[in-house]
């Protein structure tokens, strides 16, 4: 039972962490993109 948990866990974490990193790095292409659209 604690293996499976543990598994549980992991898998959680790592598709939270995923989610944010997305998240994030689409952030940072609409800034970079608001930059280059006042450039033009």
């Amino acid at each position: 039972m604690d293996s499976l948990y543990t598994a549980f866990t992991i898998t959680w974490i790592a598709i939270f962490s995923y989610i944010f990193y997305m998240i994030r790095t689409r952030l940072q292409l609409n800034r970079e993109l608001a930059k280059l659209n006042k450039l033009l």
